[in-house]
């Protein structure tokens, strides 16, 4: 999931709907594949799997708490 959000970034792509459109066709799906090293990919996660992802997993402890940014 979070090859995706790179290569979203690497694009300039600033919607994550947009991600979303622009990767699931059969030649992104086919490079990541290939990339990851993957057998065989269906279709890439939608925007909104991705969004719950990164919030409940990995950014959740810096953006909930405010001792990080003190000065």
């Amino acid at each position: 999931m979070l090859f995706t959000i790179i290569m979203k970034n690497v694009d300039g792509i600033k919607n994550m709907n947009k991600m979303t459109t622009e990767f699931n066709r059969n030649e992104c799906i086919d490079n990541i594949v290939k990339v990851l090293g993957y057998d065989e990919l269906e279709e890439l996660p939608y925007h909104g799997t991705i969004n719950n992802f990164l919030e409940n997993r990995i950014f959740s402890f810096s953006f909930r708490s405010e001792t990080y940014f003190k000065f």
